[in-house]
């Protein structure tokens, strides 16, 4: 299973950075992180950009489905905030993902 788009919108919220600021850092349109958020998968050069941003390995960025739990780990790095502020995010982006479906 193909976890890309999750991947990338877990990482862009937990870094609290805007699709502007990945678009950049990637040099690509916001529509383009628009669309690999919504499932597109980007090409290679791409994920590899994004690979890079996130600083971890394209096998993990299409393999494991990154979470409070397992981010940080992945990473090779702990933060004693992580549960409180990814919590707040995934509460955010569960409510988000609910009023789209409803409508």
């Amino acid at each position: 299973m193909n976890h890309i788009a999750h991947n990338l919108k877990f990482y862009r919220l937990y870094n609290r950075l805007l699709q502007k600021e990945v678009a950049e850092n990637l040099k690509v349109t916001v529509g383009m992180v628009k669309s690999y958020e919504a499932g597109t998968v980007p090409p290679i050069e791409t994920l590899i950009k994004i690979s890079d941003m996130m600083q971890i390995s394209l096998d993990t960025l299409v393999k494991v489905k990154l979470n409070k739990n397992n981010y940080l780990k992945v990473k090779g790095q702990s933060d004693p905030d992580l549960l409180s502020r990814v919590e707040a995010l995934e509460i955010a982006v569960n409510k988000n993902v609910n009023k789209k479906q409803k409508n």
